[in-house]
């Protein structure tokens, strides 16, 4: 099972299988009730992460075999798949007032593409910010750093990142700083 806490920090959110089936089940700690609704197309569900206003969900997960990352509306009950191709995606977190995703991928470059078969698919990860709100499918890339795998960011003060890396062999934290003269160099 994948478990974690709704904004209000009083539902823990199990996502787990029960007989083929993926189900979110909420437990609620004051009432000791817990309730299941299952999540459709999905086969596995690696991460997930709950938006600022407990509304939505962010997932990493398996569909037709690939990692991809998912948008899940709670209220509807309705999935979005955010990316679909080859590449691996994992850890994602809602930023910037959850209007923007980081994760970690094993992308080559910085633009979703859907449907690509034939990519070339890098060795080790590095994370990416997504503007999922403006559907904007040029991913910013927050590191770049061939031969190193970055996993789990997790979002700091001030627009800052933590990510957990094994630049040097032993996995070590390490903080991501934007600088805010530059936004882009072209």
């Amino acid at each position: 099972p994948v478990l974690g806490w709704h904004q209000n920090s009083n539902i823990l959110s199990i996502i787990h299988e029960k007989k083929g089936e993926i189900l979110l089940t909420y437990y609620l700690l004051d009432k000791k009730k817990k309730t299941s609704k299952p999540i459709f197309e999905l086969e596995k569900v690696l991460d997930f992460d709950y938006s600022d206003d407990g509304k939505m969900m962010v997932f990493s997960a398996i569909a037709k075999g690939q990692s991809d990352i998912w948008l899940y509306k709670i209220g509807p009950n309705v999935e979005i798949r955010l990316t679909d191709d080859v590449y691996d995606d994992y850890n994602p977190r809602f930023v910037k007032n959850s209007s923007q995703i980081i994760f970690s991928s094993n992308r080559d470059g910085d633009t979703i593409k859907f449907g690509i078969d034939k990519a070339k698919i890098g060795a080790t990860t590095d994370l990416y910010l997504y503007d999922y709100v403006n559907n904007n499918k040029v991913l910013k890339r927050v590191t770049n750093t061939p031969e190193v795998n970055e996993i789990e960011p997790t979002p700091y003060l001030n627009g800052d990142y933590t990510y957990l890396g094994d630049q040097n062999g032993i996995i070590n934290r390490y903080l991501v700083h934007f600088d805010s003269t530059i936004s882009s160099i072209d």
